[in-house]
């Protein structure tokens, strides 16, 4: 997985302002423009058929991968669409509580608690254990998923430490490129893995060139409060408080906080989303593709990837914004 995506589908630089002409005209819908360094810049594939084109139909949940997205219809059953390499939009049959949408493969847990896997299996991040579980979140190569019990098993790639969870119990479980974080049952957050990035610089002596960062996990967990969710992101994560804020921390987005209060929040590659107490959705990051650009009206439920985004409407509708939205319009 590294040495296809990391190598080909992005590339990453630090300092700058967001583009002006990337701001979208609803500023009342955008969190102020960050006043640190700039999230990193995308560059996107070709556009992908049917991303930001979701089903037909009253689903409970949506979640959106790197070029695919799915969701949980009001009978159990998922539903996939977007790319299906590796099968990752190919479920399989039966009734599901939650699903989790990965880079090249799909994880959910069926009603059962058993957890099904689709897509690629390079790694084994589509062989999860064996067990009851009432969470699952995947990665890039890798899931976690929540027990009874409260504990986290990871399975798939973790050569940096993002398939070895803390052994104490969580309430919730996030996972994101390299790294993940849990929220406990007191409100702390704790992260494992490692967040990575691509960056250009320039010096005097050495000139131009480019490489990579490592960010220890520990650099990555939100702080300043106690927390009721967390999200992680590419080398980033965020959290909302018991007050409703939602605090970030990472390389480019630890002053990226939004006044709420918000009931949730997701973290994209470059790009995060919350819904507000009121059910409208702020978005705020790179908005190259319009993926920071919500639509109007109330949501109860949001899902940022890398290019596109998908929100759940109350009525159960799953409208989705950002990579090929203008070909699907």
């Amino acid at each position: 997985m590294l040495a296809v995506l990391l190598g080909a589908a992005f590339i990453a630089c630090t300092g700058g302002e967001p583009d002006a002409e990337s701001q979208p005209a609803a500023a009342s819908r955008r969190a102020p423009p960050p006043t640190s360094t700039s999230p990193p810049l995308v560059v996107p594939p070709p556009t992908i058929p049917g991303l930001t084109s979701p089903p037909e139909g009253a689903f409970t949940s949506v979640t959106v991968g790197v070029s695919h997205s799915c969701g949980v219809k009001a009978d159990g059953a998922v539903e996939c669409w977007g790319d299906d390499q590796y099968g990752k939009s190919s479920p399989p049959s039966g009734s599901f509580g939650s699903v989790s949408a990965g880079v090249s493969h799909t994880c959910g847990v069926r009603t059962d608690g058993s957890i099904a896997c689709w897509g690629a299996d390079i790694e084994g991040e589509s062989s999860p254990p064996h067990g009851a579980f009432t969470a699952v979140s995947v990665g890039a190569s890798y899931g976690c998923a929540i027990r009874a019990d409260g504990s986290v098993a990871c399975w798939g790639f973790d050569y940096l430490g993002q398939s070895s969870p803390p052994a104490q119990p969580f309430v919730s479980v996030s996972a994101g490129w390299e790294h993940a974080c849990g929220v406990r049952a007191d409100g702390s957050v704790e992260c494992w893995g490692q967040g990575f990035r691509w960056v250009s610089h320039c010096s005097k002596d050495e000139g131009c060139g480019s490489g990579h960062e490592w960010s220890d996990a520990e650099t990555l967990r939100p702080v300043g409060g106690w927390f009721i969710s967390v999200s992680a992101g590419d080398d980033y994560s965020c959290g909302v408080t018991l007050s409703g804020a939602i605090l970030c921390r990472g390389p480019w987005a630890e002053s990226l906080t939004a006044d709420g209060p918000f009931m949730s929040v997701s973290t994209g590659f470059a790009h995060i989303c919350g819904v507000k107490s009121d059910g409208t959705v702020v978005c705020w990051g790179r908005d190259s593709e319009g993926q920071a650009s919500p639509p109007d009206g109330a949501f109860t439920s949001i899902s940022a990837g890398r290019w596109h985004t998908c929100g759940l409407r109350p009525g159960g509708s799953i409208e989705c914004w950002g990579l090929g939205s203008d070909e699907a319009q």
